[in-house]
């Protein structure tokens, strides 16, 4: 009897264990903090709306912890920075602009997370944003 009841009992676990094993791979796991990660993207210009390339945008960001990166523009002008933070959408972030050819005066902006269009990323809990800044440099 003993012998019965140990078999019916690995066939009993087996089963179990197929039929749960199935239905968990089926389904994502779906826990944590939903957070985003942050894309930063511009043009800076001058007075007469032409990108100005090689001009340094220095873009700061003011959350948990404070973190500073260094971007370039291109030959139209444009930059981006996907600074990938997983923190609260009330971070803020400051962008210094410096012209190292000096012919610009330098310009610093102040952007809100909070206006950042928010993109759903397949997931409930994961999702991107993305700000698209132009900003205009002035003659010295």
């Amino acid at each position: 009897m003993k012998t019965m009841n140990k078999l019916w009992i690995k066939w009993l676990n087996a089963i179990l264990a197929g039929v749960f094993g199935i239905s968990t791979t089926a389904c994502k796991v779906m826990y944590g903090v939903p957070h985003a990660d942050y894309d930063v993207a511009g043009v800076v210009q001058n007075e007469e709306w032409q990108g100005l390339e090689g001009v340094q945008v220095i873009i700061k960001s003011y959350s948990d912890f404070e973190r500073t990166d260094t971007v370039y523009t291109n030959a139209e002008g444009e930059f981006h920075d996907d600074y990938a933070t997983h923190s609260s959408s009330g971070d803020c972030l400051e962008l210094i602009v410096n012209d190292p050819k000096g012919e610009y005066q330098s310009d610093t902006v102040h952007v809100s997370n909070r206006r950042m269009e928010v993109v759903e990323d397949g997931d409930w809990y994961d999702a991107y944003a993305i700000d698209n800044i132009y900003i205009t440099l002035k003659k010295k």
